[in-house]
């Protein structure tokens, strides 16, 4: 049954709307005698004419807006043909070119598409004009001389149909000719100045066409027959001032709406075929301009600055209750049998028993009071009592007594003796439980007929809350609702009150709570008023708010109660609303969501999980209703980079690239969802090179800007969400480009050009040590080459010298004997010192091995026939043995390890002496130690010059000495660096 609702457009007040239509993504534009607007459902954009803009609209009359095949929207206007892309906001105009050959503007009265994405437009008097699919221009193809061509419809058969005044035409474009067919109904003739306007197909009848007219109604053409033979007109006689019909929609075979004089019409609904249609929106007194058949079969309904629209939903229930329309009342479903219990408020109080089918079966009357009183709530327990929650106290009626009684709530602990009671609950065990306002939560035992009242903690100021509401929370606790204390959980063993206040839930959220619920979860509901629906749960620190629904619109809930499926319907002063627990997405309850009413005064629960809705009467909703809507879409609008428009197909695909000096973005976007377009808000994040920010609020703000961007690719997701449905996330992707000097193939020529000149610099030093190497190996040559002349020198010539001396001296006679015996022996010390300094001289005993040799025959040349133990630790690694050593240093590890021998031979009185020498490739470690009895430091005799020799020797070479001494012996430690060359 469709429905219709008001759509609020803002921007269009006082604009006559003359079509409609809705785009791929379902955004409604509008064609009105002020210009083109698209709506999303939130905000209006207007496109309009410039006159320094080539490519704006063409004209500010728009007669007709429509949807190319491509998906782009036309808009035929007084001054030509307009469109745009719904996405990019490309724009263009298109020119006509008349069968003359000149262009120009043209009133263009209508657009249409054939099969083939041919466009035809109706250009008045420019006549019949066509664009090809891979044209730029309109060319006419057809104008006949001094009529006027209005709207058409292409045929399957490729036949362009359309009105000339009060003739329909058919233009066959493959054979080039006209055929004219004039408005003839049962032989009359249409009067003066009525006309046809446009060509409608029948979409269940392809031989059949319907035009539309002044004066004339909704007329019908047979094409197989050639003539009209079916009229649809309110008024008799016909005439050019009533019968005007501007637009029609086809609902089914034979049934249509369309619009007379301003009034919506039903053709082949009632007794005489047509009917005014009720229950639009619109302003009473609104005229209708056009109607529109949307997708869906919903119907768009325009008028001066009016839109509604119709819902196709399914037919409600038959009512439950009859004869109570308009009534308040408040019902429940019947334990005890068939059928529901009903209490009627505020006038002819009483409580009725009904049917299946509504009838009233009994009728009890409430008793009298003193005051006036109300009875909002009323429950059935499995006993068969019906149980009455009244402005004064607790009332019940016994099933046969055709009375209602008052239960006397003067128990012990009752601090008020009619209590307002504010709502019911019976257990599991048959226990009532009473929320009594002040006087506290009542336990009522209906077997003993008696009860006892629970009053909550008081506050810090001493004031004690009230029981506004109680009901389930699990097995041994329920839920109580303590107004502006908050909600609170009672122990029924304990007989504890358990509040949710806390420091994540101080008392301002619960300020204006109005009811709660518990779901199947344990969490909690809260109704508030303005405030929305908050949901609470427990946590480790505490009861915390797990989720907000809040509409835009504030609404104030005032009831609550879940189905068989777990899922919440709320009921509030702007209409009712349902929480799909699966989804957590909060519906509206209206006809365009698929709900039958429109209007709901109450709510209560029904039989087998469903629910009783009152709207006029009271009726039954199956717990298998599902809330329909369309998926809302998260479009881009717009995009800049400094003063630059971006493409936004590219923003989407990932092909924007920002040079370094343009790095700021402007983004604007927005959900497309007719219904609930302001309900949304919005958020947004960054990743950078896989680098993901947190979310930024962005509220109802529908755009953004990234300033001063850093080199990088980035992925920026926006985010809507809205109560009403999923959360819906679109992704824009760009690259941001780093500077000249810092993209990949400049730095890459800077390594490059670096290892240039690394290697120059490198090869130039190289080259610079090679050629000092050389200069270095050839004065090393030049210097083995004397020193081998020195050492051949001294032994051939001093060497020999002192050796004959030596002999000579050995043969005087015995006078000159201890002279001579002191000469042979200065000189054979002299020989052998002279040798000691040939063999460290001569190159060819430079190696580590010939000079550990030497040091081991020399030890034993100095030990021989000595009564003293002598070990030797002379080493070098394998690998180093040919290693060189020059002769300055051999000659002071030489000197040193003699001095240092001899001091112990001579000295010490040692009965062991200990020789290390060790080599390696970068030091010679040398150690004397003997067993003696040690020297004082601090006598040594005067002109003793060993000791400090060492010390010297040591630093001259770049290395260190050390002596130590004791009543165990003496320790000489000898330890130099060894060059890298001979030098």
């Amino acid at each position: 049954a469709p429905t219709f609702t008001l759509l609020t457009v803002p921007g269009i007040e006082g604009a006559q709307i003359r079509s409609g239509v809705v785009d791929r993504y379902g955004a409604l534009w509008l064609a009105t005698d002020r210009g083109v607007h698209r709506f999303d459902g939130a905000r209006t954009e207007s496109y309009l004419n410039d006159p320094l803009d080539s490519l704006s609209l063409t004209d500010d009359s728009v007669f007709e807006v429509a949807l190319s095949p491509d998906g782009r929207v036309w808009a035929a206007t007084f001054l030509g043909a307009w469109w745009v892309d719904p996405f990019s906001g490309e724009r263009g105009r298109v020119p006509l070119v008349f069968d003359d050959g000149r262009t120009g503007p043209y009133e263009c009265l209508d657009l249409e598409w054939a099969d083939d994405g041919t466009l035809w437009a109706f250009c008045n008097r420019g006549g019949l004009a066509r664009l090809g699919p891979n044209d730029e221009t309109l060319r006419v193809v057809w104008r006949p001389a001094g009529v006027s061509v209005r709207g058409g419809h292409v045929a399957s058969d490729g036949v362009v149909w359309c009105t000339e005044q009060r003739y329909l035409m058919a233009y066959d474009p493959h054979a080039g000719t006209t055929v004219r067919f004039p408005l003839n109904l049962e032989e009359q003739i249409a009067p003066p100045k009525t006309l046809l306007l446009d060509v409608l197909p029948d979409r269940h009848d392809p031989d059949a066409l319907w035009c539309t007219s002044w004066g004339l109604g909704l007329v019908r053409f047979d094409m197989r027959q050639q003539r009209f033979e079916q009229q649809l007109v309110m008024h008799r006689p016909l005439s050019d001032l009533q019968n005007i019909v501007h637009d029609a929609v086809q609902l089914g075979p034979d049934r249509w709406w369309f619009t007379c004089d301003g009034e919506v019409i039903e053709a082949g609904a009632g007794p005489t075929g047509l009917q005014r249609v009720q229950g639009m929106a619109a302003a009473e007194g609104a005229r209708t301009s056009c109607l529109v058949l949307l997708e869906g079969e919903e119907v768009m309904r325009g008028g001066n600055g009016i839109v509604d629209l119709t819902k196709q939903v399914e037919q409600a229930s038959p009512a439950i209750t009859s004869g109570f329309t308009r009534k308040p009342s408040y019902v429940t479903t019947a334990v005890d049998g068939v059928g529901h219990w009903l209490v009627t408020l505020y006038a002819d109080r009483a409580l009725f028993r009904l049917d299946e089918d509504g009838h009233t079966l009994a009728k009890v009357p409430l008793p009298q009071a003193h005051g006036p009183y109300e009875a909002f709530k009323i429950e059935q327990t499995a006993d068969g009592v019906v149980w009455l929650a009244t402005t004064h106290g607790l009332m019940r009626h016994r099933p046969g007594t055709g009375a209602v009684e008052r239960v006397p709530m003067e128990v012990a602990g009752a601090s008020v003796p009619q209590p307002y009671v504010h709502g019911l609950y019976e257990d599991k065990s048959g226990k009532l439980w009473v929320a009594a306002s002040l006087a506290g939560l009542l336990e009522w035992d209906p077997a003993a007929d008696g009860g006892r009242y629970f009053l909550p903690p008081t506050r810090a100021d001493g004031a004690r809350p009230s029981v506004l509401g109680v009901d389930a929370y699990d097995g041994e606790r329920l839920l109580v609702n303590l107004g502006d204390h908050g909600p609170a959980l009672f122990d029924k063993r304990t007989h504890a009150f358990e509040l949710l206040l806390g420091p994540h839930l101080p008392a301002a959220h619960f300020r204006s709570m109005t009811e709660v619920k518990a779901d199947r979860h344990g969490r909690i509901l809260v109704l508030t008023r303005s405030h929305g629906v908050m949901r609470l749960k427990r946590a480790a620190e505490g009861w915390v708010i797990d989720r907000r629904w809040m509409p835009p619109d504030r609404p104030i809930f005032e009831n609550v109660l879940q189905d068989g499926r777990d899922r919440t319907w709320l009921l509030s002063n702007t209409g009712a609303y349902l929480i799909d627990p699966d989804t957590e997405i909060m519906y509206r309850l209206d006809p365009l969501h698929g709900f039958p009413f429109n209007e709901v005064a109450a709510i209560a629960a029904g039989r087998d999980g469903g629910v009783l809705i009152q709207s006029g009467e009271w009726y039954h909703v199956d717990p298998d209703f599902q809330p329909t809507g369309p998926e809302p879409v998260l479009m881009l609008r717009e995009a800049r980079a400094g003063q630059r428009t971006i493409d936004l197909h590219m923003l989407i695909n990932g092909d924007l690239e920002l040079p370094h000096a343009i790095n700021d973005l402007q983004v604007g976007f927005g959900v497309v969802a007719l219904h609930e377009g302001d309900a949304f808000t919005y958020a947004y994040r960054i990743t950078r090179d896989d680098e993901r920010s947190t979310w930024s609020d962005l509220g109802r703000q529908r755009s953004f800007s990234l300033l001063d961007l850093g080199p990088g690719n980035y992925m920026v997701e926006v985010r809507a969400e809205s109560p009403f449905s999923r959360p819906v996330i679109l992704t824009i992707l760009f690259k941001v480009l780093p500077p000249w000097w810092a993209t990949w193939w400049v730095r890459g020529s800077a390594m490059l050009l670096m290892m240039v000149l690394v290697v120059l610099v490198t090869r130039t030093i190289l080259q610079r040590r090679y050629r000092a190497r050389l200069r270095e190996l050839e004065r090393e040559r030049e210097l083995e080459k004397v020193r081998m002349r020195i050492a051949r020198d001294i032994h051939d010539g001093i060497g020999s010298g002192l050796t004959k001396i030596t002999m000579l001296s050995r043969q005087m006679d015995a006078t000159a004997a201890p002279q001579a015996a002191r000469i042979a022996e200065a000189s054979t010390e002299l020989v052998n010192e002279l040798g000691e300094i040939v063999w460290t001289v001569d190159p060819r005993n430079d190696s580590f091995a010939s000079f550990l040799a030497y040091v081991r025959s020399l030890l034993g040349r100095q030990f021989e026939d000595l009564q003293v133990d002598l070990h030797t630790d002379l080493r070098c690694a394998d690998n180093d043995r040919d290693r060189t050593i020059g002769p300055e240093l051999k000659r002071n590890i030489l000197l040193v390890l003699k001095e240092a021998v001899s001091n112990a031979l001579r000295h010490s009185a040692a009965s062991q002496i200990e020789v290390q020498l060790h080599l390696d490739t970068g030091r010679a470690e040398l150690l004397v130690r003997d067993n003696g009895h040690g020297f004082d430091p601090l006598r040594i005799r005067e002109g003793a010059n060993g000791l400090a020799n060492f010390s010297k020797r040591a630093e001259a070479l770049g290395g260190r000495s050390s002596v130590a001494t004791g009543p165990d012996g003496t320790s000489v430690t000898f330890s130099v660096p060894i060059p890298p060359t001979n030098m």
